[in-house]
């Protein structure tokens, strides 16, 4: 290669790293502007995350975002406490959200991310984990969540993790649990992708997955849903 192609060649990559980096960004809510939205561009550094950009919701001082009926949100991870945060929260009231690569709930031991879903509808292609090191707490009565990739409470040893299933669909690749996590079902269903009774047996057997009321967990294989594990609760007769 001559000299000249060389620095050609050198230009052309920094040209591509910074057209890279201003494709791709770390988003940090703000609420700037008081309203709350996710969809208002002022609530975030650098605007409204895209779906190629990282969307940090980490300062306990301020309201975390709410996505309505009007919003489409996205980005490429999510992360819902973080950094020196101790208690943040995302809410869902209807419209969507689509996350392509992660989403942590309380990603570090000193964080707590808290993620309310009344509606709507979340895609995250990669993997949904509630409590990563830190806590994470799901609480969904309605809406759907689909998981392409695995769907962890307490993901890592010392982690902690709690769901409140009372209504709504979530759906995922895989399913996965420690002893940090709980999951209480109400009125919801959890499917996962092939047979994972001997897991969820395990998990109900030690007392992580419970049935709220005293009620009992059902576990069905291939009948309800073909080629999928499905997960509910039903009441003490």
């Amino acid at each position: 290669m001559s000299h000249i192609n060389s620095h050609i060649f050198l230009i052309s990559i920094l040209v591509l790293c910074a057209v890279a980096n201003a494709w791709s960004a770390e988003k940090d809510w703000t609420n700037s502007s008081g309203d709350r939205l996710w969809r208002t561009a002022d609530n975030w550094s650098g605007g409204v995350p895209t779906s190629d950009d990282k969307a940090a919701i980490r300062n306990s001082a301020i309201s975390g975002p709410i996505i309505d009926a009007s919003t489409a949100a996205e980005a490429n991870q999510v992360v819902l406490g973080d950094w020196a945060s101790t208690s943040d929260t995302l809410d869902i009231t209807g419209g969507t959200l689509a996350v392509r690569e992660w989403f942590i709930l309380g990603y570090y031991n000193i964080n707590s991310g808290t993620f309310t879903i009344t509606d709507g509808t979340v895609n995250a292609s990669g993997n949904l984990f509630v409590g990563f090191y830190g806590t994470g707490i799901l609480n969904m009565s309605g809406g759907t969540v689909t998981v392409g990739s695995t769907f962890g409470v307490a993901q890592q040893t010392g982690g902690t993790g709690n769901v409140h299933l009372d209504g709504g669909t979530i759906s995922c690749g895989s399913f996965n649990m420690t002893s940090g996590g709980r999951l209480d079902i109400t009125a919801g269903t959890l499917i996962v992708n092939g047979d994972a009774r001997t897991a969820i047996n395990g998990y109900i057997g030690s007392g992580w997955i419970t049935a709220y009321g005293g009620g009992t967990v059902k576990v069905d294989y291939n009948v309800i849903n073909p080629g999928k594990t499905t997960m509910y609760a039903a009441a003490l007769s």
